[in-house]
């Protein structure tokens, strides 16, 4: 991935000079400095590989990604939402068994 080219909606041409875990760093043309951006998050609004297959397989990681974190917030939902029935329940009766009840006389 380092030393792809990549184009920017506002600062234009570049290239990937740096990828650390989830974020890469690209030298633009215009500019000194070099941006950092979320990977592959940036790539679905802001950055587009000049390489089509790159571009498709950034895509692919951000949907991963996207589907992942859906399936762990309806997770905690559902989670939330069987605690709440639980604390909304009425107790449970308990019966007493014989030798509760001969304990308690």
């Amino acid at each position: 991935m380092i030393k792809k080219a990549v184009v920017h909606k506002a600062f234009g041409k570049g290239t990937i000079v740096e990828k650390k875990q989830n974020y890469i760093k690209v030298q633009f043309e215009a500019f000194r400095e070099r941006k950092t951006f979320l990977y592959p998050d940036s790539f679905e609004k802001f950055l587009t590989f000049e390489e089509p297959d790159l571009q498709k397989k950034a895509l692919e990681e951000l949907k991963k990604i996207q589907e992942k974190k859906t399936a762990e917030k309806e997770a905690k939902q559902l989670l939330y939402q069987q605690q709440l029935e639980e604390a909304q329940a009425p107790p449970k009766k308990t019966r007493k068994t014989a030798a509760s009840k001969k304990t308690a006389k």
